[in-house]
């Protein structure tokens, strides 16, 4: 995976995102005691759209919101922070620069709510319901500006779940297109994934398949613009002070605007996105010579990563079986089916493909005396396997 001194170097981003204490699922339709005194409203919904959201805007009956709002009730009468220091001591980070966001959105279960809250909480809200926002919610939280550090600062607050959940599956289905894209095997699951989002605003009649072109890279192209159309309005490019005077940068209006943006620059930079080895997890393109086969250390962790030194295990139990036992190469198919090994969720699987088995013995290079001689006797005994 990219590291974070060349995101920083390739992005130039420049907005940090305020960690509201704890992000909790509430139910909309049940009336709140704080939100009805604000503004007389009958519901919590009706409380927020009034003060959150444009007049035309109909909250769904969830929304994830900080517990700053719904329960320590940080707010003032006019639903603005009512002590500037609640803001500083506020844990806040700088998402351009964090290779693992758009990742660990991908993985993000979204039928699943905490997972989805896992990751809001460590992260922060997307935004995705952004054009949605009233003028005073964009003014006070979701509008990049120096505060205190001289840094640009969004704090999002209030995000409709709904919205959230739909966004998700949108972007995960634009990584999926995309990566399709890039490794030549674009499928109509890959296509179907953004097909609804991309009609959904358009005449019944519609056919987007007879709409453009039948070739499908084609069509996988167009879909990709077409969401990246929307998907970069909340990026603004700003002036950042340099040595020799100014550079260009990025700054975000919203968590999603940045996510998309990290993946706009991968895409035009022509980079691939590659699956572990190991354990299958999708990770972004290495560029801190290494090569891309495996998850990347944790942070702060030199040398090889878990799922390198996992699968350099899984070949060291299971090659000498082979060995040993002169496995040929029906009886290695068999071993193939039964060779355990984790997932990137922590599930213990079973199989790893037969043309990678005989490679842990094609690429062997034996050390030992003892095992020289005992592979040097295997490929004597089997020597259509090392063809």
């Amino acid at each position: 995976m990219i590291d974070n001194q060349q995101i920083a170097n390739i992005i130039e981003g420049d907005t940090y995102i305020y960690l509201n204490k704890l992000a909790v699922s509430v139910n909309t339709r049940y009336r709140h005691y704080s939100f009805s005194e604000i503004k007389n409203g009958n519901t919590l919904k009706e409380s927020l759209e009034k003060i959150y959201y444009k007049n035309s805007y109909k909250l769904s009956d969830e929304v994830i919101i900080s517990e700053a709002i719904y329960i320590d009730n940080k707010l003032n009468k006019d639903g603005q922070f009512k002590n500037l220091d609640y803001i500083k001591n506020l844990k806040k980070y700088n998402p351009f620069i964090n290779e693992n966001v758009f990742i660990d959105l991908y993985y993000v279960d979204v039928n699943n709510k905490q997972s989805i809250l896992n990751f809001i909480n460590k992260y922060g809200l997307l935004g995705s319901d952004y054009k949605f926002k009233s003028d005073y919610y964009i003014k006070n939280f979701a509008n990049p500006k120096t505060l205190f550090s001289g840094n640009y600062m969004i704090k999002p607050i209030i995000e409709d779940y709904s919205v959230i959940k739909e966004n998700i599956k949108i972007f995960k289905a634009t990584v999926n297109l995309w990566h399709g894209l890039k490794v030549d095997n674009i499928n109509e699951k890959h296509l179907n994934g953004l097909l609804d989002y991309l009609t959904r605003d358009i005449e019944e009649n519609f056919n987007y398949f007879e709409e453009v072109p039948a070739n499908k890279n084609v069509i996988a192209k167009t879909m990709i613009q077409s969401v990246y159309d929307e998907a970069l309005k909340p990026i603004s490019p700003i002036l950042r002070p340099s040595e020799d005077g100014y550079k260009a940068g990025y700054t975000s209006s919203t968590l999603l605007g940045v996510i998309y943006f990290q993946l706009y620059k991968i895409i035009l930079n022509q980079k691939q996105l590659y699956k572990c080895k190991y354990c299958g997890k999708l990770n972004s393109p290495n560029t801190k010579n290494r090569s891309d086969e495996y998850c990347k250390p944790q942070e702060g962790i030199e040398g090889h990563s878990k799922c390198n030194n996992d699968y350099n295990n899984m070949i060291k139990k299971y090659r000498p079986i082979i060995l040993n036992n002169k496995l040929d190469s029906d009886s290695i198919k068999e071993l193939s089916k039964n060779i355990e090994w984790t997932d990137y969720e922590g599930n213990t699987r079973r199989g790893r493909p037969f043309k990678e088995v005989l490679q842990w013995l094609k690429n062997y290079t034996a050390r030992s005396e003892k095992n020289k001689k005992m592979l040097e006797e295997y490929k004597d005994d089997h020597p259509n396997i090392f063809k």
